[in-house]
């Protein structure tokens, strides 16, 4: 799970994955601090998957908080870019006469770069944010649905093979501790092939 904490006071309780270490875990939180010798049982990993599932809710409702973010640190691209320009451009111009002509583009080109940069990482991490969100309004608005996956023989169809043998094999595919194991893709894929197959009302041979 990304990190959807707005500061850093709630990053210290923020759960972002768990690690399995044979009969342990390791609970990785969102200031990088690490719990480790957990007991690796149900118990545990119910109480994880059950502090995550509210971190999504709330993850949720600050859906716009972070899609003005994305927006701002688009702009800061554009304005960082901008800002490299003009500065790499008088520089260009106090050191023409001792630089030769070919590398004062280059020049310019890197430093307009380097100041785009911190807006770009900003901008890819909410981006990445989103996206993640994205995934569980999905799941949520469609759980009941993938709920009953196993129900329909062909719910997995397309899917490659290390896919389908993790959602054959998951006792709680969807669960958020797994949130990382399967993308929107997979999800409305699933919920697809099951409409399908209740819209042909095929009948099929028993295994």
């Amino acid at each position: 799970m990304l990190n959807y904490s707005l500061n850093k006071e709630d990053e210290k309780k923020f759960i972002k994955c768990i690690k399995e270490s044979g009969n342990e875990l390791d609970i990785v939180f969102a200031d990088g601090s690490v719990f480790k010798g957990v007991k690796a049982c149900d118990e545990n990993i119910e109480k994880v998957n059950a502090v995550q599932e509210e971190q999504a809710k709330k993850g949720l409702s600050n859906y716009k908080v972070f899609k003005n973010r994305e927006r701002g640190s688009k702009l800061g691209m554009i304005i960082g870019g901008g800002a490299g320009l003009g500065a790499s451009i008088v520089a260009a111009a106090n050191f023409a006469s001792s630089v030769s002509p070919v590398l004062i583009p280059i020049g310019i080109g890197v430093v307009t770069v380097l100041g785009a940069i911190p807006a770009f990482c900003k901008f890819v991490k909410n981006r990445r944010i989103l996206g993640e969100l994205d995934k569980i309004s999905y799941r949520n608005e469609h759980m009941s649905d993938l709920a009953n996956y196993r129900g329909y023989p062909n719910s997995l169809a397309g899917m490659s093979n290390n896919k389908r043998k993790y959602f054959e094999k998951s006792e709680k595919p969807f669960s958020l501790v797994n949130v990382d194991k399967y993308d929107i893709e997979d999800l409305s894929r699933i919920v697809g092939n099951i409409e399908k197959e209740e819209s042909f009302g095929f009948s099929y041979c028993k295994k």
